[in-house]
């Protein structure tokens, strides 16, 4: 699979986020206009089925189709400087078949993988049958929080975001699944102009630019307590952001 050089040419505005992201803007702000309320959860929920599909269709492969754009060993590792050194209980949303989950046992006594893939999910099940430490939840990620069965010292969200239609509703939810005190640990792309990503991985979102997922989880309530950006060998770059829920 090919990946475009960066030419050093100015970006084109990537419409679909920006559209996308006025939606979501304008969502929660008109009470008196139902038909369109509906009419933009209609969109949003459209998008979110068919990434199930490609999801479920790509579920016994995934690990290896990663590889073909960006290997996440490039920042799995990383993500563990960003997590508390001992946790009771870690979120790994978006698990897939469950990549991360081995490293992320490293951290805690307890591992809990949750995807809005039935498919995804199953691969996990697979990979950790007999392992008490690792628990899976299938569920939509925008409403995790009811299906949390435990509050959580740390969440992980790795290269999920540019999947879902609506990233602000699923920090939310992030919100209050945490422990006061406890770390969301945010990994994805930073924002790029490859156009490839939609149809061939089902991404909703050309990555992101720091200053909007700053604010998404600031409106939330969290306090960002480390970041960074880092080059991979192709086009892209990859962003990680820590951030704490307020203590009581």
């Amino acid at each position: 699979m090919g990946i475009l050089p960066d030419s050093g040419r100015k970006k084109e505005p990537d419409f679909v986020s920006e559209i996308t992201e006025l939606l979501l803007s304008y969502k929660d702000d008109l009470p008196f206009r139902t038909p369109d309320q509906l009419q933009i959860s209609e969109i949003l929920s459209r998008r979110d089925q068919r990434n199930t599909f490609y999801f479920n269709n790509v579920a016994q492969d995934w690990e290896s189709i990663q590889k073909d754009v960006l290997d996440p060993a490039i920042y799995r590792k990383k993500i563990l400087s960003y997590l508390p050194d001992s946790s009771s209980v870690i979120y790994d949303l978006g698990c897939g078949p469950g990549g991360l989950i081995p490293y992320l046992l490293t951290k805690s006594d307890q591992v809990i993988g949750v995807d809005s893939s039935p498919k995804m999910v199953e691969e996990a099940q697979v990979a950790f049958a007999g392992n008490s430490h690792v628990s899976l939840i299938h569920s939509q990620l925008e409403n995790v929080a009811s299906s949390a069965t435990w509050s959580a010292d740390a969440v992980v969200a790795s290269m999920v975001l540019h999947h879902l239609s609506n990233p602000p509703a699923v920090i939310r939810e992030i919100y209050k699944i945490l422990k006061p005190g406890g770390v969301f640990c945010l990994v994805d792309l930073k924002k790029h102009n490859q156009e490839f990503m939609r149809d061939n991985f089902s991404d909703l979102w050309l990555g992101f630019d720091y200053s909007l997922l700053q604010d998404w989880l600031e409106l939330s309530g969290f306090t960002i307590t480390a970041h960074e950006e880092f080059d991979t060998d192709n086009v892209f770059k990859i962003l990680i952001i820590q951030a704490t829920k307020k203590e009581d």
